[in-house]
C-alpha cells in the first residue's frame, strides 16, 4: 500500500510584498543576522543582496564594499581549500582554471550577488551560508581591521 502527500500550491512572500521595499539599514541588518542558518537570516541575506546591487545611495557604499571583499576572500579560500560550493552554472564563473573570479570588479560582483540572491539550487545556499558567515564577521560592529586580514 503507498501513501503519497502533494501540496497543492504554496504562497511565498517576497520582497515586492513588503511595504516600501528593502531598505539600506534592513541591509545591513541583514548582513549580520544572529542566526545564519535560519530562513529568515537566509531570505534577509538573498534580498540585502538584491538591495546591495541596486542601490547607488551613500549610505550602502561602505556596505557593499565589505560584502564584496568578504565574498572574494571567502571565494578565495574556498578556491585553495579546493572546496568549490555553488551549483554548476555558478562555479563555470566563479572559479577560474588558476585563480577565483576577482569580485572586487563591480560586473562580477552583481553577476555573483545576484545569482546568489535567485538561486534555488542546494548547493548555492551553502555557498551563500559560507559567505555570509564571512560577511557578518566584517560587517559587525565588533569587527576590527586586525580581525579581518
Amino acid at each position: 500500500m503507498s501513501y503519497t502527500i502533494a501540496i497543492e500550491s504554496v504562497s511565498v512572500v517576497g520582497q515586492e510584498a513588503s511595504s516600501g521595499g528593502f531598505t539600506c539599514s534592513e541591509a545591513h541588518k541583514s548582513c549580520m543576522p544572529a542566526f545564519v542558518f535560519s530562513v529568515a537570516g537566509q531570505v534577509g541575506f538573498r534580498n540585502a543582496l538584491e538591495h546591495l546591487v541596486d542601490c547607488r545611495k551613500k549610505e550602502c557604499q561602505g556596505l557593499r564594499k565589505k560584502v564584496r571583499e568578504s565574498m572574494h576572500a571567502k571565494i578565495k579560500w574556498l578556491f585553495a581549500e579546493n572546496a568549490l560550493l555553488g551549483c554548476m552554472e555558478c562555479q563555470s564563473f566563479l572559479y577560474g582554471s588558476r585563480q577565483p573570479m576577482n569580485l572586487g570588479e563591480n560586473k562580477n560582483f552583481v553577476l555573483t550577488a545576484h545569482h546568489l540572491a535567485k538561486c534555488s539550487h542546494d548547493s548555492c545556499a551553502r555557498l551563500r551560508r559560507s559567505v555570509l558567515l564571512t560577511i557578518r564577521d566584517s560587517v559587525s560592529p565588533s569587527a576590527t581591521s586586525k580581525d579581518l586580514m
